[in-house]
């Protein structure tokens, strides 16, 4: 895999990086999308997921759901079962790679920098190749969600990020005490070199979640959802994908770097001056 050149399209700033101990990040997950395959067709997926499942050494538990298409119509919403995504994850469940008929995802729960994570996706990503020849690209994505749930933190998100990614929680406070936020989401896309860039912040009710891959907790949060996609619409290349991911992950992350305080940085991690390190 080739060195890429790092991209920050919010900060302009390529040598300062931020290294969080402990960040609050819930799941990073990266996407890749392809055309309807006719070889694919009337549950034809089923023998070959089970032979690429075999290759995945690294992610030995299997489990399947089925994956559903829905239309709206005279009579409403109506759901249609198309076929199935396969999945499978690390022995500690940490690690998962699902398998549909027009894409493959791939995340982690256990993030430690974009090296380990590209290195992960190269070698799933050529096991795809080889079991599925897929000829042709349609999208690739790659998302980072994180996550404040610390009651501390909570009352004083001010001092962690820009109040624009706030929203309604940067409100002065409401006269009586008996008032309080449940749940606010605020919601920007951006155009960032020809990609997508979807952001969602806010503050999230108990008990719920922006993803069923990441467990609810008993009371409120604060999430920071960092999206970005890329149109490809070319044919499929091991390293172009990898190069356009890192461009994505470049992209999201510079954002994060954008929006957050050097009181995040004093709380999760410390800022480095290192031109040479991988930053994301």
């Amino acid at each position: 895999m080739t060195e890429r050149v790092r991209y920050r399209p919010f900060t302009g700033d390529s040598e300062t990086r931020v290294r969080l101990d402990t960040a609050p990040l819930e799941l990073v997950l990266f996407q890749m999308r392809w055309p309807e395959l006719a070889y694919l067709q009337n549950n034809n997926l089923d023998p070959i997921a089970k032979a690429f499942g075999l290759t995945l050494t690294e992610y030995p538990l299997y489990s399947f759901t089925p994956e559903m298409s829905f239309s709206v119509g005279p009579a409403g919403v109506q759901q249609q079962e198309i076929g199935t995504v396969h999945q499978w994850s690390s022995v500690n469940g940490k690690k998962h790679v699902s398998l549909g008929r027009t894409f493959l995802s791939v995340y982690s729960q256990d993030y430690r920098g974009w090296p380990e994570f590209a290195s992960d996706l190269e070698s799933v990503l050529a096991l795809l190749h080889a079991s599925l020849d897929v000829r042709f690209v349609a999208s690739v994505g790659v998302r980072y969600l994180n996550r404040i749930a610390d009651r501390d933190l909570m009352g004083r998100l001010d001092q962690l990020v820009t109040p624009q990614v706030l929203g309604y929680q940067a409100l002065p406070a409401a006269a009586a005490p008996d008032v309080s936020l449940v749940q606010n989401l605020n919601q920007a896309q951006f155009m960032v070199g020809g990609a997508s860039l979807q952001v969602r912040s806010g503050v999230m009710a108990p008990g719920t979640t922006l993803d069923p891959s990441v467990t609810p907790v008993a009371g409120a949060s604060w999430v920071l959802d960092i999206d970005s996609t890329a149109e490809v619409g070319t044919a499929f290349d091991l390293e172009d994908v990898l190069k356009r991911t890192g461009r994505l992950s470049d992209t999201a992350y510079d954002f994060f770097k954008f929006v957050i305080k050097t009181g995040f940085i004093d709380h999760f991690g410390r800022r480095d001056l290192d031109a040479d390190g991988d930053p994301a």
